[in-house]
């Protein structure tokens, strides 16, 4: 199980560090790995994956009408464009309030922890986080390409992933099905 302490020292790395054992540390490099990877690591997630999002969650309203965002939502998205999140409030753009007055359906997206998400998003995220702060220190040219190579492999396995999760198959469409039925035995489809 891969944590953050694993992801600081992935990222320090390519810039020729030792592993470091302990986050308490206060060596500056840590720390700038840290900023760089709960940067990279909100850049990805808000994406939105099968492992952190929920899709129709009830965010329940308040007495006075509000309906908070929970705090680890990096990205909400209402069934109704009408509303959207404005800070941690849902905001209702056609009556311009904060007042809401009922529960609304969304789409969240959440944070993280380390410790429980997949090892393709944590690699991710660590490959990201590399880069850019090896760009960042105007690193050699040659490895930073490599970081950005390495990135977009990392990328892609985590969308691989999450295309095996969703299971997307053309025969599972009802238009396909539909259509196949409609076909006789010898003959040829033709749109």
């Amino acid at each position: 199980m891969a944590d953050e302490l694993e992801a600081v020292n992935d990222v320090l790395g390519p810039l020729g560090s030792g592993d470091v054992m302990s986050l308490d540390e206060g060596d500056e490099d840590v720390i700038k790995a840290q900023s760089y990877l709960r940067k990279a690591k909100k850049s990805i997630l808000k994406r939105g994956w099968f492992f952190n999002c929920k899709s129709n969650f009830v965010l329940a309203h308040s007495p006075d009408g509000t309906v908070t965002v929970p705090n680890d939502a990096l990205k909400v998205d209402a069934a109704n464009s009408t509303y959207v999140a404005v800070g941690k409030q849902m905001y209702d753009r056609s009556n311009n309030t904060f007042n809401i007055g009922e529960p609304l359906t969304v789409e969240l997206c959440l944070d993280v922890d380390w410790e429980l998400m997949p090892y393709v998003a944590f690699e991710c995220i660590t490959a990201l986080a590399a880069y850019r702060l090896f760009r960042d220190l105007d690193g050699d040219k040659n490895q930073t390409k490599e970081l950005k190579d390495e990135y977009a492999l990392a990328i892609q396995a985590l969308r691989d992933a999450q295309l095996i999760v969703e299971d997307h198959n053309v025969f599972n469409n009802p238009k396909v099905s539909a259509a196949l039925q409609r076909l006789k035995p010898g003959s040829s489809f033709h749109s």
